[in-house]
């Protein structure tokens, strides 16, 4: 994995230390999962995933409305319809100076179908976000995949915003990865996390403890 050079202005990430944690029961790998809050705070990347990345919020998930009350997922669109459906919501960050921003964020879903309905849903809501969006390929992620390099949300010269969103089984995923004119980054870096990501979701989906990592891509 490439690693840029400096340090930029962050997206704020509003989070508190409690986190609403429900442990949901096992499926076996046959049956519709649905990921509970612990699953899904797991498969958020942490320090042992991008090793050599410095956490700036350690992973933490809550249930879809107080996610969506503290800032813990984005909601966008019309009545924020980017969030509608969420069961449980959440997100991890790395910044550091030389590397990119970036930060993940779970939202899970009661199952597959569920997900699948709401991902158009969000991907324009967050892509309408953006300015003067382009393209980038991130391979075949997951069941549906979609990514994009744009001007920063900032629109302060200089400053790009790489955004991928993921679709695994009931999961929806995003990454994003903020640059500025001496934090430089390939639209590679974007392809390596969402795919770590999109890894830890399907070990956890698959019964498995997230474990996959950047020394893996």
């Amino acid at each position: 994995m490439r690693r840029a050079r400096s340090r930029l202005a962050s997206w704020p990430v509003i989070v508190t230390i409690s986190s609403f944690l429900v442990i949901s029961c096992s499926a076996s790998k046959d049956e519709e999962v649905a990921l509970g809050a612990e699953q899904s705070q797991k498969v958020l990347p942490d320090a042992h995933a991008l090793p050599g990345w410095e956490v700036s919020v350690e992973p933490l998930v809550y249930t879809g409305e107080k996610a969506k009350e503290i800032g813990a997922i984005r909601c966008y669109g019309y009545n924020q319809s980017s969030c509608d459906h969420v069961q449980f919501g959440g997100v991890s960050s790395f910044r550091a100076s030389g590397t990119p921003q970036v930060d993940f964020f779970v939202m899970t879903y009661p199952d597959s179908a569920t997900a699948k309905s709401a991902y158009k849903t969000v991907w324009k809501a967050w892509r309408e976000e953006m300015m003067k969006p382009q393209p980038v390929d991130v391979s075949d992620l997951g069941d549906e995949r979609d990514a994009i390099r744009s001007m920063s949300r900032s629109a302060k010269k200089g400053f790009e915003t790489r955004l991928a969103q993921v679709r695994v089984g009931s999961v929806i995923m995003l990454t994003a990865a903020e640059t500025g004119p001496t934090v430089k980054a390939e639209d590679a870096l974007l392809a390596d996390l969402a795919t770590v990501f999109a890894k830890r979701v399907e070990q956890a989906l698959g019964g498995d403890e997230p474990s996959a990592g950047s020394d893996g891509v």
